[in-house]
């Protein structure tokens, strides 16, 4: 792999369509990365402790004390949800809207649009300045995705939102033959994925921010940089 500038990284091969890369002698990787788990932690965005653990097996995450995990991840109990297994990308889509969120990020968004494709969990973020953008933000999705993966959408999963709800809207998704199904407002135990996984990326944002001590306003950097993490 090489940088932007053509400097060499490092070297990789692939072994039963596996790409392995040569890193530091086990013993010496562990003795560096454990002198500041903290560091890595937040590096890596605050994942939970087996998310961490699976990145970094010769690293122990255990006992580790975030500041900026403690005041972000504070929520009620969690709810038992679960989905149907699926069989290849884009089969269901999940689909989410947060907001208004205040104050407005640095491109004036006051929304944030989560997609996840229920197959491979892969996360796309996408920021509005009103909810009326949502049908636009799906098009991109959708257009993207689908080049991307070679597949196509069949079927979305939201709750009965205003903005999942409008007519425009509902008439693409029959002409483009996606099935819409949608759930109760305010029941995410009937969207686990989308709901579980809205709470991680807001959860992982205001760490982020806390962390790096920045104004409010760069939230939409903050939620994309912690997609990007997730994914």
């Amino acid at each position: 792999m090489y940088s932007e500038i053509g400097k060499l990284l490092f070297n990789s091969k692939t072994v039963d369509n596996i790409i392995t890369i040569k890193v530091l002698l086990p013993v010496a990787a562990r003795a560096a990365i454990n002198e500041d788990r903290l560091v890595l932690h937040q590096v890596l965005g605050h994942p939970s402790e087996r998310y961490a653990s699976a990145l970094y097996p010769l690293v122990n995450f255990s006992g580790i004390k975030s500041e900026a995990c403690l005041k972000s991840k504070s929520h009620r109990l969690p709810f038992k949800g679960t989905f149907p297994v699926l069989s290849y990308p884009l089969e269901v889509a999940h689909m989410d809207l947060c907001g208004p969120i205040t104050p407005k990020s640095r491109g004036n968004s006051v929304y944030e649009m989560q997609i996840i494709d229920g197959y491979s969990q892969f996360w796309h973020v996408y920021f509005l300045t009103l909810k009326s953008q949502e049908f636009e933000k799906f098009r991109m999705f959708k257009i993207y995705a689908e080049k991307k993966t070679g597949c196509e959408i069949k079927g979305i999963v939201s709750d009965n939102g205003g903005e999942f709800t409008r007519k425009e809207f509902r008439d693409y998704l029959m002409k483009n033959g996606i099935k819409f199904l949608s759930t109760a407002l305010y029941t995410p135990q009937k969207n686990p994925i989308c709901k579980r996984d809205n709470r991680t990326l807001m959860e992982r944002t205001r760490c982020l921010l806390l962390d790096s001590q920045i104004p409010m306003i760069w939230w939409g950097e903050a939620a994309a940089t912690a997609a990007y993490l997730l994914n």
